[in-house]
């Protein structure tokens, strides 16, 4: 009886402290290492027919390094010439620098949109901001760990973009 007693409250001790640590550890780390991403841009707004002299992006392959603040990418491109003949293909890539903010970024309304359009109401969730082409118009992607922080959901501001990150 007195056995019975102990290993019940070392069973209730190490589930309480599990419990504990569990809920003091809830919020995610800042994301850290090299993710691969696989993304997508989808393109609504595209009238195929009447495309001519546009050049539109449609997927991005890319490595985020979070350790180094650095993105490599490739992006896949269709280039319309002549309206209504099929685009041709071509893939541009580059690199750039990012900077990370968050997590739990503030100045989000009720809807979950600022003035600016740069916040994100999710608390564990960070952003990225960088220039892919040094051109002065940055792309800014929500990053929310998942899965333990060995993948990362990511998401496009003003971008149409949505994609996975993981770990490797």
């Amino acid at each position: 009886m007195k056995n019975e007693n102990l290993i019940k409250r070392v069973v209730i001790g190490v589930i309480a402290v599990s419990a504990l640590s569990l809920m003091t550890n809830a919020s995610a780390a800042a994301p850290t290492g090299i993710c691969g991403m696989e993304a997508s841009i989808p393109r609504p707004d595209l009238n195929y027919a009447n495309a001519s002299g546009v050049t539109k992006n449609m997927d991005v392959l890319a490595e985020i390094n979070f350790t180094t603040s650095t993105i490599n990418f490739s992006i896949t491109q269709f280039v319309f010439t002549t309206a209504g003949t099929a685009p041709t293909k071509q893939n541009v890539g580059g690199s750039a620098t990012f900077t990370m903010k968050g997590p739990g970024l503030t100045n989000v309304t009720a809807t979950g949109y600022t003035v600016a359009g740069q916040n994100t109401p999710l608390p564990d969730a960070y952003q990225i901001t960088f220039d892919p082409f040094g051109l002065g118009n940055p792309t800014v992607l929500n990053v929310l760990p998942v899965n333990s922080g060995n993948t990362y959901l990511i998401q496009g501001i003003a971008d149409r973009i949505s994609g996975v990150c993981q770990k490797f």
